[in-house]
C-alpha cells in the first residue's frame, strides 16, 4: 500500500518534462512495516544517477514504485 508521496507533474516544480520529482515517499505493508519512509528527490533530465544504499534500505521498492 502507497501511503504517501506526491509526484510532480510539470509546472507544479518549475522543472521540465523527462525530469523526475519525488517528495516524502513512503510505503508501509500491513503489519506496521516501513519499506520506505519520507523520500525526496530531484533528477535533471539527462542526469545519470546512482541510488545507493545498504542492504534492506527500500532502494528496490522505492524503484518499483517509480516504475510501475
Amino acid at each position: 500500500m502507497l501511503s504517501s508521496g506526491t509526484f510532480a507533474t510539470e509546472g507544479e516544480s518549475g522543472m521540465a518534462n523527462g525530469e523526475i520529482v519525488v517528495e516524502n515517499l513512503v510505503k508501509r505493508y500491513p503489519g506496521d512495516i516501513v519499506a520506505v519512509d519520507g523520500v525526496s528527490l530531484q533528477v535533471g533530465e539527462g542526469t545519470i544517477f546512482g541510488f545507493l544504499g545498504p542492504n534492506g534500505a527500500g532502494k528496490s521498492t522505492t524503484i518499483k514504485i517509480l516504475t510501475t
